[in-house]
Formats: C-alpha cells, sequence, structure tokens
C-alpha cells in the first residue's frame, strides 16, 4: 500500500516568481498579568534575482503565519536596485540602529564575500559580485535593514549626470532672484562736546567735570611728650607758688587752677586732711658736747 504525502502549498512570493529566504525567526516572551504570552517573529527576503528585492518582518502566534506575514509585507516592499553587470556601480557604507555595513564593488568572478544576513539581500537582489564588511551590530534584523537602504541608495553616473544636467536647466530657466535690499544704516550714536565747545545738535550736553581729589599731606612730626597734662599742671601751679614760674607759665596757671578748683554742680565734695605737724628735730650732738664742757 503506498502512502501518498500531502502536497506542500506554494507561497505567495513562489508563485509570483520571487525567491523566498527566511533569515531569522525569534521568540518573543511577553510577561503579562495571568503569566507568559509568546509570539513569533520572522525576517522574510524576496527577490527575483534581476534587480528587485524586498524584505519584511511578520509576527504572529505561530512560525508559518509569522513567515506568511513577512512574505507578504516583503512583497508590497519591492524596489528595483541600480547595477553595473553582476556588481554595484560604486561603494556605499550605510547605518540603521547600531549596524553599520560597508558595499563594495568587486571584479567579476569574485562572487558574494559576505555573512548571513547581507548575504540574503545581495543574492536575492541577482548581485554576483560584491565585498562587504559589517562594521556594527550582528543584529539580523538591522543588518537586512542596513543593506536594504544601502541598495535603494545605489546611483549609476548616468543618473547622476541626468540629475544634475536637469537641476541646471531648471536654474537657468527660472528667473534671477530678486535683489536683496540693502541693510538701512545703522543710526550713529550722538557725539558728546568738547571741552570749551557746544554740543552737537541732538546731542547729549556735556558731562560735568571730575573735581580732582587733593593729594594726602605727609603728616609732621611732632616732638613726643612722656608728661601727661594733669602732672605738667601740677608742676607750674607748684612753681607759681614758689616764685620759680616763666612769665608765661605763670599767666595761664591762674585760669586753669580755677578751673581745676572751681568743682562742677554734680561734682562731688571732697574732703580734706588737715596739715600735720613736722616732728621736732633732734639736737646736734656737737652742742651737747660744748654745754658739757662748760
Amino acid at each position: 500500500m503506498t502512502t501518498t504525502r500531502p502536497r506542500r502549498e506554494r507561497s505567495e512570493a513562489q508563485v509570483a516568481g520571487l525567491n523566498e529566504k527566511v533569515v531569522s525567526i525569534k521568540r518573543v516572551t511577553k510577561v503579562v498579568k495571568g503569566g507568559r504570552h509568546f509570539s513569533f517573529n520572522a525576517m522574510v527576503v524576496v527577490g527575483d534575482g534581476a534587480g528587485h528585492v524586498g524584505i519584511g518582518l511578520g509576527k504572529a502566534g505561530e512560525v508559518p503565519e509569522a513567515v506568511r506575514k513577512g512574505t507578504s509585507i516583503a512583497r508590497r516592499n519591492l524596489i528595483e536596485i541600480t547595477m553595473a553587470g553582476s556588481t554595484l556601480p560604486h561603494k556605499l557604507v550605510n547605518k540603521y540602529g547600531a549596524s553599520l555595513v560597508m558595499l563594495k564593488p568587486a571584479s567579476p568572478g569574485t562572487g558574494v564575500i559576505a555573512g548571513g544576513s547581507v548575504r540574503a539581500v545581495v543574492t536575492a537582489a541577482g548581485i554576483r559580485d560584491v565585498l562587504t564588511k559589517s562594521l556594527g551590530s550582528p543584529n539580523p534584523i538591522n543588518l537586512v535593514k542596513a543593506t536594504f537602504e544601502a541598495l535603494s541608495k545605489m546611483r549609476s553616473p548616468e543618473e547622476t549626470v541626468k540629475k544634475r544636467k536637469a537641476l541646471a536647466a531648471a536654474l537657468a530657466a527660472s528667473p534671477p532672484p530678486e535683489p536683496r535690499s540693502p541693510r538701512p544704516p545703522r543710526p550713529s550714536r550722538p557725539q558728546q562736546a568738547r571741552d570749551g565747545q557746544p554740543p552737537p545738535p541732538g546731542g547729549r550736553p556735556p558731562r560735568p567735570p571730575v573735581a580732582s581729589r587733593p593729594e594726602p599731606q605727609p603728616e609732621k612730626d611732632l616732638p613726643e611728650t612722656t608728661d601727661s597734662p594733669a602732672s605738667t599742671v601740677s608742676e607750674n601751679i607748684e612753681e607759681v607758688q614758689q616764685g620759680t614760674a616763666s612769665p608765661e607759665a605763670a599767666a595761664t596757671t591762674p585760669e586753669v587752677v580755677s578751673e581745676v578748683a572751681e568743682p562742677g554742680p554734680e561734682a562731688e565734695s571732697v574732703e580734706t586732711s588737715p596739715p600735720t605737724e613736722a616732728p621736732p628735730e633732734p639736737e646736734k650732738e656737737h652742742e651737747d658736747n660744748e654745754e658739757s664742757r662748760e
């Protein structure tokens, strides 16, 4: 008894004549209140090998459904790239996220020098001779997107020359731009009047002159006096009483004495002690000796 294997359904890309390549499949876990929710995402690259390529990232709860969604998205994102025979027209470095990819044209017969993610894109596009280098993150999703953007930016020299000529013709046909109006002159600041001249019309009045400060003079050396004023007054009073004071001191001393002697209304009374009598002087020895002789 022979068993027949069920016929595998062809994908939409294969029906349309496109080559399909699944680059990566990842399981994604989302933690929710009731537990964990698992899903899958699939990066798919499709191309016809003749300069058309597209990429798509599908997400679903099952792997086949994620691949189908990725293929459908990639078909909608198909672009036509510029090629120079079996290689690229020029070198290009493109960055997507943290991934950095360098694409460089190669001579015929070199082959595809690339990693898994970059190789899937350039092969689906139909490039057979190319040098590539991944200079950033090895994330396959970012690498595929960086390579896809780099291929979309490729331009041939003929296209660049044609675009520049069209731009030059448009600029020549357009009317010249209007000359820019000159900037109005900046108003000058009013001038101040000089010394001895009237102020200009519309200007500010002259400032008053600033008075110069006198220069400080050196202090004169005064004679050093060790006696206090009270001791000097008492000495002058004693000299006046004894009659040995000079005329100038005698003229000024009575006034000072009167000022010192006359107490004020708030001055306190000072008790004066009676003068003490001096003790009698002892008799001399020689007088005693004379009396004894007599």
